[in-house]
């Protein structure tokens, strides 16, 4: 059964983190798998022979432990990270954001349509929809080189967005929730 148009699909998605035996943190990442993400880095990675333990917090939704793995590798700093969050990068999420603001306030496509939905500015809305509109609208107010990566998904800042759902973009309504057009010839 899939959930009602404009509701978050459950996509339960751990955020894990790997520590040597000095406990010092190694790596944080998410996945929808962890004994085979785990196995993966195991064949992959030089530094796994130094993981004596890991631990693993669940959330019901992958954007929440996207912005959860953000979180952690910007304050936490673990030694085997590389991703604009931690590399001395020219841009990064860290030189861009203002040292107030939370890394909350950085969402996904998916949030966005999420977001849109739960403030009523749009019946239904997809991570895709958003992308579409972000990637065509004239007047989309983040252009694609400010979007950053993390992981697998793009992060925007929240705030200029919002006010492009609220100020700009109107949803074009179809069927029958579509107001009828009054004849010019009747009269009230």
């Amino acid at each position: 059964m899939s959930a009602p148009a404009g509701e978050p699909t459950l996509e339960r998605t751990a955020l894990y983190r790997l520590y040597d035996a000095d406990d010092r943190l190694l790596y944080v990442g998410i996945t929808k798998d962890p004994k085979t993400r785990m196995a993966a880095h195991r064949a992959s990675k030089t530094w796994w022979p130094q993981v004596s333990r890991h631990t693993i917090t669940w959330f019901d939704y992958r954007p929440e432990a996207a912005a959860a793995e953000v979180k952690a590798i910007q304050s936490e700093r673990p030694a085997h990270n590389i991703s604009d969050f931690t590399a001395p990068t020219p841009v990064s999420l860290r030189d861009t954001v203002a040292p107030d603001t939370s890394v909350r306030d950085w969402v996904t496509f998916a949030d966005i349509a999420r977001r849109v939905v739960d403030l009523g500015l749009a019946r239904s809305m997809t991570g895709q929809g958003v992308k579409h509109i972000a990637t065509t609208h004239p007047l989309w107010p983040v252009p694609e080189a400010e979007w950053r990566s993390m992981a697998h998904f793009w992060l925007l800042p929240w705030d200029p967005v919002a006010e492009f759902f609220r100020e700009v973009y109107v949803e074009k309504k179809r069927g029958r929730d579509r107001k009828p057009r009054r004849s010019p010839h009747i009269k009230d």
